[in-house]
This record gives C-alpha cells, structure tokens and sequence, in this order.
C-alpha cells in the first residue's frame, strides 16, 4: 500500500513538473516566433528559464517577458508586455479604483479633463498640459477600451499582464495589438504640447474638453500665438462657456462681447453670471462695473441662484448701492416654517447688498434678517446693522449678542455693532446708549442727553 502512494506521489510530481517544462517550451517557442516575425531581439530561454523579446515596434521600445510573484510557499506566474510611449515623463493611467481615491484624498494627482463621466473614470497622473493634449477624443476612447481589456498606463508605458504564460504567437499577437492601439494613441501625434492643446481646444467634439484644453493654453502658454488664435476663434463661438472664456482671456478688446452676453435674457443665467464674473475681473478698479451692477438689477431676477446672487455678491463686495426696490424682500422668500428659499451664502449677499443701499427702508429689512436661524448669515446682517443703523436696533442686536444657543462669531458680531453704534452716538446724537456688565442682567437703558447748541 506504502509503495502504491510512494509512486501516486512520484507520479504527480513528474506530471507536473513535465507540464511545468511543457507550459516554459510553448512559451519560449511562441517568444520566439513572435520575435522573428517583429524583428525583435531575442533572449532564448531553457528548461526552466523564460524567453525574453526587446525591440522597437512602430519606433517604440518594446518589452516581452514574465514574471513571477511568490506568496508564501505558492508562485504565480504573469506574462507581460511593455510599449514604452518615449514621451520622456512618467506616465501613469489606470482605473478609478477605491485606492486611487484614497491616494486623491491624500493629495495624489488626479488630472481631471473636464468631463464628469470620464472624469469620474480615469485616474491620470503626469504634467497636466501633456496629458490634456495626449487625450483627445481619440485617445479617451483607446484608453477606456484598453481599460476594459486589463491595460493600463505605468511609469510611461502600457503595460498587459495576464496570468499563466501564452502558449502561441497568436496569443502574443492578439495582446500586442491591444498595446500598440493604445500607444499609438498617446505617442507622438503633435510636435509639442502647445499644437497639441492647439488642436484640441479647437478640433475635439466635447466642448468641456475644449474648454479645459483652452484653460490649460491660457494658464501655460498664455503669450503664444496658437493661444491668441483659439481666443480669436472662441469669441465667435456659438457655445457661451468658449466666448466667455475668450474674451476673458482677450481682456479690455473684448468687453462689449461679454457686455453683450450679460444683458441677453435668451442666455441661460448661470452663463450671463459667467460673463458678469469675467467683466468683474476684466474691469476690476473701473466704476463700469457698479453701473453694469445697477443696470442689471433693475432687470435680472436677484433670488435666481446663479446670476441674481452674483449680482448682490458683487455689489456688496464693491460697496455699490443698488436699488432699494430691486432687491429682494427676505420676508417673501419665507416658507410657512420660516425657511428661506435662498441659500445661506445667497442671504449673507443680500444683507451686505442692502448694507450699501441708500434707502430708509433698509434698516427694517436687515432688522428682519437679524433674526436669521443662520447664525453665520446673522453675524453678517449684525455687521451692517452696525455700520447703518441707529439706537433703534440695539435691543435687537443685544437679543443675539449673549443668547445661549448663538455663535461666538454672531455674538461678537452683535457686540461690535452695538459698540459703533454707541460710537456714533457719542458724537452729537440724541440718545446715548448705557450697556450693562458682562453678566448682569439688568437690560438696555437709553439716558437722554442734550443736543449741542
């Protein structure tokens, strides 16, 4: 019985290490009649080492090899291709993985192309301008079916591995021709990175990557005449991101373009408010722009979420004083629960907007936002009530300068305001205002005094 076992064993043994001699044979012979066929140098392999193949094929450096990867007592064996791109810079294009996220969150790059879908898809690492004029709509599309067939894009190379050994030069072939789709699609295509971001700002069929590959000549080759002919280009474009960006870009040439933008109802909001943007900082010491602030006020909707909040953000920024009646009453955006339809953000623009208003009726709508469930919107209305305002709203600032549930930040705020106000006071106003001592709970008192003869 023992000698039947002992030969049982011998004999798996012996199978498999003549299976083992088998698989290295078939490999080392399809290496080299792929190498042949390529013109390929070739490292001949024995009975237990492997064939290796280097060459260039299609004037790229070209590897062929296996390789082996130990776990404890178990070895795995990988067949591998490299196609080096010859780009001089590392290269690294792989599958959005949990990993790649991790290592985006910790600072990782991730070059984004504009194009959320994609984007959401593709790891990139490498210098952005390069990657942006590798990967036009040709070599998105050749990189995410490379994707799909186990490819990937490392250290400057596109690399397939697969497990086990290939046993026929068809074998071989069939993955090259995936390598060399891929490479043929990253390698070589422009003379430099500005003709090829050239070329796909005005060429590729997605207007984001367009737009993404003109921010990239702007923010890197920003004086050369290939960016100053995609600008020229852009401002007659009939895609208002493109104008915009181009006449951005153009500067003071092109302000009529972006006043023209701005002031047509027929484009959509959230691209006049692109437009404003641009005019603010083409424009940004000239008094050109409150007049344009004023102007559209009088005509755009200032509770829209794109270019209303624009406008009322810029206005309180320059300290323009807009229209009393065209801003909006924060009572009307109030459901039945007292929740805004305005975004804390959008409040907090308003309240510096009326700030600046020069109208007797802004005290009452700043007394209204006070009240706030914000209390970073709040802090922001106690700031104005501080610059604007009289005695008459210091109960009310009191009110949210020591509450138990208010911010440090709301309370400061209101403290600051009443102290202005009683600054002001202190200089020939008709009341002076008495603040009782941290801690007492003694109120406001308001001590007459006498006007100056």
């Amino acid at each position: 019985m023992e000698a039947v076992v002992v030969c049982l064993i011998l004999g798996f043994v012996g199978l498999t290490i003549g299976l083992g001699i088998r698989r290295q044979q078939q490999w080392n012979e399809a290496v080299a009649a792929f190498a042949t066929g390529h013109n390929l140098g070739l490292e001949a392999g024995g009975i237990f080492s492997s064939a290796t193949a280097n060459g260039q094929i299609d004037g790229l450096d070209t590897h062929i090899d296996t390789y082996t990867v130990k776990s404890g007592k178990s070895r795995t064996t990988y067949s591998r291709i490299r196609m080096n791109l010859g780009l001089d810079y590392d290269l690294n294009f792989t599958e959005e993985s949990f990993g790649t996220a991790v290592f985006r969150f910790l600072g990782s790059d991730d070059i984004q192309l504009g194009m959320e879908e994609v984007d959401a898809r593709l790891h990139l690492e490498g210098p952005e301008s390069l990657v942006l004029a590798l990967l036009d709509h040709h070599g998105r599309a050749a990189l995410q079916d490379a994707l799909n067939s186990g490819l990937k894009v490392t250290s400057g190379e596109v690399v397939k591995t697969e497990h086990g050994m290939w046993k026929t030069k068809e074998e071989i072939e069939e993955v090259m021709e995936k390598v060399r789709t891929l490479a043929q699609a990253l390698s070589g295509r422009h003379t430099s990175v500005v003709v090829g971001l050239h070329s796909n700002a005005l060429n590729d069929p997605d207007p984001r990557f367009r737009q993404r590959c003109f921010e990239r000549l702007i923010e890197s080759f920003r004086n050369s005449p290939l960016t100053a002919e995609v600008s020229e280009v852009f401002l007659e474009s009939e895609e208002v991101p493109l104008r915009v960006q181009a006449a951005r870009h153009l500067g003071h040439e092109a302000v009529d373009v972006l006043l023209e933008i701005v002031r047509d109802v027929g484009v959509i909001p959230s691209e006049r408010a692109l437009a404003l943007r641009a005019i603010g900082t083409v424009l940004f010491k000239s008094t050109r722009v409150d007049d344009i602030l004023i102007e559209l006020s009088k005509s755009a909707d200032l509770t829209e979420p794109d270019l209303g909040h624009l406008i009322l953000e810029m206005a309180g920024r320059r300290k323009v004083g807009l229209p009393f009646d065209a801003l909006p009453r924060y009572s009307d955006t109030l459901d039945h629960e007292g929740e805004s339809s305005l975004s804390p953000d959008h409040r907090t623009a308003l309240a510096r907007a009326l700030e600046f208003s020069d109208d007797d009726r802004v005290e009452g709508e700043l007394l209204a936002l006070l009240e706030d469930s914000d209390d970073s919107v709040a802090a922001v209305v106690a700031q104005a009530l501080g610059t604007v305002s009289g005695v008459s709203v210091v109960p009310a600032l009191m009110a949210r300068s020591d509450g138990f549930f208010e911010s440090g930040d709301l309370k400061r705020s209101a403290r600051t305001a009443i102290d202005q106000i009683q600054g002001r006071v202190g200089h020939g106003v008709q009341h002076a205002v008495s603040l009782p001592e941290v801690g007492e709970d003694t109120g406001l008192s308001l001590a007459e005094v006498e006007e100056e003869s």
